[in-house]
């Protein structure tokens, strides 16, 4: 069939036509003209710029023009293909947009920053959006702290260019009705301020809080909503003498946590019915620990309760599932491998220097691990904090409640107006590939400059 396509120009004729009727004809006539190569290139080029034909149809053959090109780099095809990205239907340019990513080509970057200054569609916003992100390799480089982290992308661009970059993305952003054109915006508005934070961390070291605070406001200029931003913001103030300024703005954020105190202790029993939970914090929304720069917000559905009494801090957490069937629960020893399972990690920065930690471990079997990490990132195993969890296993969910002694964190006592770092996490092991984080830490759990607040009342 290949063979009479190829000697045959009626063929390749009817093929078009099958492509632009669509219907169950479509991805046959598809496939013969990605095969066909060189002979059907003159008549793909001129049905792509034949408004008469439908625009579905014509977007298709853009998609199959970009294979034919990127595969055999046929002369013919790349400027008239260009030519395209102007034309009157949204299918079209949407399509030529998309294999703009593929070239590989830094050169053009200027030519598609120019489109989408110029683009209305959402759509087409998008693929010019993760065009710009492919050829100009934008990208964020995590490493085990958020000191050291660095925005790569942008070389390519001339400083007037990032700036209209940066300008026509916060208009998207702010504009943009369609979720995974705003969610691209928004990730590259968090990489353009963090341009700005890496300039903050080294003032922050030079000791020049002030120059810090300017390179973060000047940060959220771009990303008013940014968690990662209002979060350093607020640290700043609260650790360089600005201590109520810093916490009313990270309260204002949902970045800091006020447990109440109870009115007595919950029995601690993996049951949730306790009337004294009803006086605790309670937190329900969690985000994913992805290696992004923007929070994305988890899929699984947590709910934890908070509060203290006397000197020991008493957390619950219902974890929900479809199903609990299939739930990872391999370890039961204490101190074993119980990160391995579905579990809730908690972690106390108590002493806000945002190095050392202790993290506490609970799986569904009620099996525990604890651990502290001190300044020099070194992690002492064999450190017990003594506190009590149990969990219960449900046909929906699991639950576990914990009883948190503070004495065991190193003698320390617990006085209202105290602040310390914390986050807390809920790992779906069996179930599903996701890290929830009351606040994310973009990939790593164990950053806690990256931890959230919270103080007693």
């Amino acid at each position: 069939m290949l063979l009479v396509l190829a000697g045959c120009g009626d063929s390749i004729d009817g093929h078009i036509s099958d492509l632009m009727a669509g219907g169950a004809a479509r991805d046959e006539a598809y496939i013969e003209l990605l095969f066909a190569k060189r002979y059907a290139v003159p008549v793909l080029l001129d049905a792509l710029e034949n408004t008469e034909h439908p625009a579905r149809g014509r977007a298709d053959i853009a998609d199959l023009l970009w294979k034919i090109y990127l595969r055999d780099s046929d002369p013919r095809i790349i400027d008239r293909l260009l030519n395209q990205i102007d034309d009157s239907a949204a299918p079209v340019r949407r399509a030529v947009a998309g294999g703009l990513r593929e070239m590989g080509n830094p050169a053009i970057l200027p030519f598609v920053l120019e489109k989408l200054e110029a683009e209305s569609n959402e759509q087409t916003q998008l693929e010019l959006l993760r065009a710009m992100e492919a050829l100009d390799g934008w990208d964020a480089n995590w490493e085990a702290s958020a000191s050291n982290f660095s925005v790569r992308g942008g070389g390519h661009l001339k400083p007037e260019q990032q700036k209209r970059f940066a300008n026509v993305t916060l208009k998207i952003y702010r504009q943009s009705t369609h979720d995974s054109l705003r969610q691209q915006a928004g990730e590259f508005l968090e990489r353009f301020a963090g341009r700005y934070v890496q300039e903050a961390t080294q003032l922050i070291l030079k000791a020049d809080i002030a120059g810090a605070e300017e390179r973060l406001l000047q940060a959220l200029d771009l990303k008013p909503d940014s968690k990662n931003l209002l979060l350093r913001l607020g640290k700043l103030y609260y650790l360089n003498g600005q201590q109520q300024k810093g916490l009313d703005l990270l309260e204002r954020h949902g970045l800091l946590l006020r447990l109440p105190r109870l009115s007595r202790a919950p029995t601690i029993d993996g049951d949730l019915s306790d009337p004294v939970w009803a006086e605790a914090l309670k937190v329900d929304q969690f985000y994913k620990s992805a290696t992004l720069m923007r929070p994305v917000p988890a899929d699984g559905r947590t709910e934890a309760f908070l509060g203290y009494f006397n000197n020991q801090i008493y957390i619950a957490v219902k974890n929900y599932e479809e199903t609990t069937i299939g739930l990872s629960v391999d370890y039961n020893v204490h101190d074993s491998e119980v990160w391995r399972d579905d579990c809730v990690e908690l972690f106390f920065d108590t002493n806000m220097d945002q190095r050392s930690f202790y993290q506490l471990i609970t799986n569904p079997l009620g099996a525990t691990f604890d651990t502290y990490r001190g300044g020099n990132e070194e992690y002492a195993l064999q450190w017990d904090s003594g506190f009590e969890a149990v969990a219960r296993i449900e046909a929906t969910f699991w639950t576990v409640e914990k009883a948190i002694p503070i004495a065991g964190f190193h003698d320390l006592q617990i006085q209202p107006g105290d602040v310390w770092g914390f986050n807390l996490v809920r790992a779906r092991i069996g179930l599903a590939a996701e890290h929830c984080q009351w606040l994310p830490t973009y990939g790593y759990t164990h950053r806690p400059d990256f931890f959230g607040l919270l103080t007693f009342n």
